[in-house]
């Protein structure tokens, strides 16, 4: 009886393991650009120094994704989401009020006074599909939130 309750523990674990490994992602460059589709339009590209980024377009805002620690690896280590908002005389108080309650998306201030907005996601070895999508869909509210609460007064 106990071989077979530990013969049975051990397939539930190995089916667990299969189910968990199948719904990881490897994040190459091109399934990460694959997964920005689903939210507009991107376009994978590199930059000078080889590194892969991709430039996108989310409900009409211009964004960047710098893909990072991707070299001879299944999965890109770091995903850095960017944008940049005109901020003529956005008050630090309002940018810190973000930063202090939002949880995704940092903003900060450049000496030209543009809004830069960040949100890294570290992948490790890759993620499960549904939480890559879910980066992108919080990735898509502070696109949408962020000018809204830049106007406001």
């Amino acid at each position: 009886m106990r071989s077979l309750l530990a013969g049975l523990l051990l397939a539930a674990s190995l089916v667990e393991t299969s189910i968990a490994a199948e719904q990881t992602l490897d994040l190459t460059p091109d399934e990460i650009a694959n997964v920005a589709r689903g939210y507009g339009s991107s376009i994978l590209d590199q930059l000078k120094n080889g590194q892969p980024v991709i430039f996108g377009k989310m409900d009409g805002q211009n964004y960047g994704i710098f893909l990072i620690g991707c070299e001879d690896k299944p999965s890109c280590a770091l995903i850095q989401f960017t944008a940049q908002f005109p901020g003529d005389k956005v008050d630090l108080v309002k940018v810190n009020e973000w930063n202090r309650d939002k949880r995704f998306g940092k903003v900060s201030i450049a000496e030209d006074g543009k809004v830069w907005v960040n949100q890294a996601v570290v992948t490790g070895e890759g993620l499960p599909r549904k939480t890559i999508e879910r980066y992108f869909g919080f990735w898509q509210l502070v696109l949408k939130q962020l000018p809204e609460f830049i106007a406001a007064k």
